[in-house]
């Protein structure tokens, strides 16, 4: 007898799974960009995932049709702003700063949300949703507050991934969703590889390590992560995904002290804990009817 889990817990275990291997692509991104471009590094990585992914699953990406292919569009240019905004934001501000603004989409979408439906978010979503916020604060914050060219770009791209993740939200259906995230990758592909043309010199990785870290975000962090989202999305909010999204620092620092023994301080530790906190709320305290209140 097969042992079935509820679709929620089905959803979170993709949703955990995709925030593990997210975790590690700081590891790789950082690797890859010794050699390559923000954009060029882009094109590779989601030019990977799409041919690996779309020659996988090619019987499902044949028999969506044409309309995953239309409506994946949008969501996959702005996947490609996202991650072009945080990488050049990451040239003239730190990592750490740039990690506590980028988690600003944990505050985004319940707030987009909110304005989009005129309807105020539920009880647990908004304490889960502060909680984890101020988790990501500590556990990423430690300079002064200073407004510069790079933490605006950060800034911007946690707002296009929040647009990114209510889109998807959306737009995804249980019947589609395999071709929708698939066709994600491609549009990506193509946005970034445009850009990289005019802007910078496409090249190929020239090193063994790059070429590593290219192959890994390509397969692990992208095409693997991201389908398994864009799966998860059809049965949880986007709210609940980005609760459980605001566990990847914890991963990020778990691999960064594996890997490179980089160890957390005790601001670190608590923040973590924080947002271990947001997520058993989010998890497993009842949620009370959200608002019905308009916002007019």
């Amino acid at each position: 007898m097969k042992l079935k889990l509820p679709p929620a817990i089905q959803a979170d275990l993709m949703l955990l799974t995709a925030t593990i291997l997210w975790g590690s692509s700081y590891l790789f991104m950082i690797a890859g960009l010794h050699d390559l471009d923000a954009f060029n590094l882009i094109a590779l990585r989601f030019g990977i995932a799409f041919l690996l992914a779309g020659g996988v699953f090619v019987k499902s990406l044949a028999a969506g049709g044409m309309m995953p292919f239309l409506t994946s569009c949008l969501p996959g240019f702005l996947l490609c702003a996202a991650f072009a905004a945080v990488s050049f934001g990451l040239k003239t501000t730190s990592a750490s700063k740039a990690g506590f603004l980028v988690g600003l989409t944990v505050i985004f979408v319940p707030v987009l949300s909110a304005l989009f439906h005129r309807k105020l978010p539920g009880v647990k979503s908004a304490l889960a949703t502060l909680i984890a916020f101020g988790g990501i604060t500590l556990l990423t914050w430690r300079e002064g507050i200073r407004i510069d060219r790079g933490a605006l770009l950060c800034m911007l791209a946690a707002l296009l991934y929040a647009l990114y993740l209510i889109l998807n939200g959306r737009i995804v259906k249980k019947e589609t969703a395999l071709p929708f995230g698939i066709w994600q990758f491609g549009w990506c592909f193509g946005a970034a590889l445009l850009f990289s043309i005019l802007l910078e010199k496409p090249e190929l990785p020239a090193t063994a390590e790059s070429w590593g870290a290219v192959l890994a975000l390509g397969i692990f962090c992208s095409a693997a992560g991201f389908l398994l989202q864009t799966k998860a999305q059809v049965t949880a909010s986007p709210t609940h995904v980005t609760i459980l999204f605001s566990l990847e620092p914890v991963f990020t620092a778990l691999f960064a002290y594996l890997f490179k023994g980089e160890m957390l301080s005790r601001r670190g530790l608590i923040g973590a804990g924080l947002i271990l906190l947001a997520v058993l709320i989010s998890e497993f305290t009842p949620e009370k009817k959200a608002e019905k209140t308009d916002l007019k």
